[in-house]
């Protein structure tokens, strides 16, 4: 961001995209919010049972980039030919 002498603009941007305003034009158009009080009023369109995970839960981005993404790794296991 700083490279390209946009973080504020990237800034607003993140900003807005928690906004109420964001939220409900995000459910509008059939994307989960993260709001609450939002999400609870689209409950007839989104499952509110669903048990969302974070990076977190797969023991965090330097677990996953060690697991996955280094050589070696599930993705260079999959790509092989």
């Amino acid at each position: 961001m700083k490279k390209h002498d946009n973080e504020a603009a990237a800034q607003a941007y993140l900003k807005y995209l928690y906004s109420d305003e964001a939220q409900e034009l995000i459910a509008e158009n059939y994307y989960r919010p993260v709001k609450q009080k939002i999400l609870k009023k689209y409950a007839d369109t989104f499952n509110l049972k669903v048990k969302l995970t974070t990076i977190k839960d797969f023991g965090g981005w330097d677990e996953v980039q060690k697991k996955h993404f280094a050589d070696g790794g599930v993705f260079d296991e999959i790509y092989e030919e």
